[in-house]
């Protein structure tokens, strides 16, 4: 028979229950957090895009057109610049849109929130960060004979509405008139 005053605890079953609980509602809420994040450093890759584009157009209206990177850095990718390699090593690129810096057009080049991309991020490469084309006898980017250039940059979450390649966000093929 028990005694009127013992105290009864909880069975072993009870704790596992809301311990149980208690671990998925945290994995829920890391999850969410994550996403977040991820949805913060998107918004951001589309701002510093802008913000380049900004700049880029300051540049074109001054000097008809912009450089190519054989033209502004000892790295020439074919046309192409990325803000996280350097001769193919993963560091954040000082020679990245050099140009508008040396030229007085900005103070600095944004980079990508992750900044770890290796090859050709956008197509065959892993990571991410931002990149930059144009080269002059190139005809692949004309529209209606103007030579264009991109800026590009991956996203981590999709967003509907946007001009997206393979999680590639693009500036809309920027036309340099003559």
């Amino acid at each position: 028979m028990k005694s009127k005053g013992a105290k009864r605890g909880f069975t072993i079953i009870e704790l596992l229950v809301v311990m149980a609980i208690i671990a998925i509602l945290a994995v829920a809420t890391i999850i969410g957090l994550s996403r977040q994040q991820a949805k913060a450093r998107d918004t951001r890759r589309i701002s510093d895009l802008a913000q380049i584009k900004i700049v880029l157009t300051d540049y074109i209206s001054d000097n008809i057109e912009p450089k190519t990177t054989a033209e502004y850095s000892a790295i020439d990718n074919g046309g192409w610049d990325y803000s996280s390699q350097t001769g193919g090593v993963v560091v954040s690129n000082p020679e990245f849109l050099k140009f508008l810096i040396d030229e007085g057009y900005t103070d600095k080049i944004p980079v990508d929130p992750i900044n770890d991309g290796v090859g050709d991020v956008h197509f065959s490469g892993t990571g991410y960060a931002y990149s930059y084309y144009y080269y002059k006898t190139s005809t692949s980017h004309d529209i209606n004979g103007y030579k264009t250039y991109q800026l590009n940059a991956n996203y981590e979450v999709m967003y509907s509405g946007e001009v997206i390649y393979n999680k590639v966000i693009r500036t809309p093929e920027t036309v340099i008139k003559r």
